[in-house]
């Protein structure tokens, strides 16, 4: 259960990022880059390994065909 101030400052919260929405200074455009980035580390990383990995446009997870690796 949420309590009136914790209530309160999430809507404050929301209202500030609808004025920042579709700009850099908006919450979910720094998210984006930044979880990109760490896509993108991780991918590197494992096409290092000599895996083939499939990259995700829209996603969390990452898959990874190991079968290069040999059995």
């Amino acid at each position: 259960m949420c309590q009136t101030p914790e209530q309160e400052a999430v809507a404050v919260a929301l209202e500030k990022e609808l004025t920042n929405l579709g700009t850099p200074a908006s919450y979910f455009h720094k998210l984006r880059e930044d979880l990109k980035e760490k896509r993108d580390f991780l991918v590197e990383a494992v096409r290092e390994s000599g895996m083939n990995p499939v990259i995700p446009q829209g996603g969390y997870f990452l898959l990874t065909n190991w079968t290069p690796l040999g059995t």
